[in-house]
């Protein structure tokens, strides 16, 4: 019975909530301060995912804008966008490292002495302060919020910029008459060099011997890297050939037929081929995915019947060959000269 009274007497000398108070969004001004605090770590967390996206995004874009990495470095816009961005993710990964460090020292100051701890919660709660962070560690917080607008902006711009100035042209070697220099007249296949009249069942011996393999392979070597200086993308293609003569038993125990030995000579070729790109220009050298080795039948032999001498010992060298040709996916930029410009 007591009970009841009490209920009912406190029911009815309880004080009623004000219209003001029951229409607002918060019971208290602590309830405010936390959501600004909380929308505030939201935001601030927000602003860093999207700015590393967005350098990431940049970077990949000045890859698809520009395709190669001679392009890029020709562009002073698109380089310096790339660096921008770069840039900026390093630093990120800087100053958040530190900002762990920072954050972990005042941990452990808080451990360390929990009755000091309160009393700097009791001075620091009356008035403006950083309090349970330090200033600089504000200060470090207030920088990488700039530093995710500004980043991935500058390299934005950079970007668009790189679209219409910043090309630097190939500049030809003093004393070319070039008047007008490019890797590749059109997109397509360039005839490199041929090696021809290998010896007969040889994947090796050339019957003018080695010099003139030599002669060849520097002229192929020197038009790739050219090309690859200004800019060019394209396959490497070997092609092996011989004639219809027949292998001897050694030759046909070792490559089985004649498109073995056109094989074999073929890729005889390709490994001196890269090695003298390599001896040449180490970036220049074709990836394993860039470079293509066939073999092919007979070009040149006239029909049997119709050839008596084809069938003699000799053969036909003209066929017992190798092919070097690049097969160009891209352009290169061109520019206009002058004599010893």
């Amino acid at each position: 019975m007591v009970e009841a009274v009490l209920a009912i007497k406190g029911k009815f000398s309880r004080r009623p909530t004000s219209p003001e108070k029951r229409a607002g969004r918060f019971e208290s001004a602590g309830d405010a301060a936390k959501e600004l605090h909380e929308h505030l770590n939201a935001w601030t967390s927000g602003l860093s995912r999207y700015g590393q996206q967005a350098a990431f995004a940049l970077i990949a874009a000045n890859w698809a804008v520009h395709g190669t990495r001679s392009a890029i470095l020709s562009n002073q816009f698109a380089k310096w966008s790339m660096a921008a961005a770069v840039l900026y993710l390093g630093v990120h990964l800087l100053l958040v490292g530190l900002l762990v460090v920072l954050v972990r020292q005042r941990h452990l100051y808080a451990d360390d002495d929990k009755s000091r701890w309160i009393r700097e919660f009791s001075r620091e709660s009356k008035k403006r302060s950083a309090w349970p962070y330090t200033d600089f560690i504000e200060r470090t917080g207030e920088a990488m919020w700039f530093l995710h607008v500004l980043g991935p902006a500058l390299s934005g711009v950079l970007l668009v910029m790189s679209f219409f100035w910043g090309a630097t042209p190939a500049i030809p070697p003093k004393g070319d008459s070039t008047c007008a220099v490019s890797a590749v007249e059109a997109i397509g296949p360039q005839h490199l060099a041929a090696i021809t009249g290998f010896v007969t069942g040889s994947p090796v011996q050339v019957e003018d011997g080695d010099s003139a393999t030599t002669v060849e392979l520097q002229r192929a070597a020197d038009l790739w890297i050219r090309s690859k200086k200004l800019g060019q993308r394209g396959l490497l293609l070997i092609v092996g050939a011989t004639d219809r003569l027949a292998l001897g038993k050694v030759e046909r125990d070792r490559f089985d037929a004649n498109i073995g030995l056109a094989q074999a000579r073929a890729e005889e070729i390709r490994r001196r081929l890269l090695d003298l790109v390599s001896s040449k220009d180490v970036s220049a050298v074709p990836t394993i995915d860039q470079v293509l080795v066939l073999a092919a039948g007979p070009r040149h032999s006239p029909m049997v019947e119709k050839c008596d001498a084809c069938m003699a010992k000799q053969g036909f060298p003209d066929d017992r060959r190798v092919d070097i040709w690049a097969v160009w996916s891209a352009s290169a930029p061109q520019k206009d000269c002058k004599q010893g410009k």
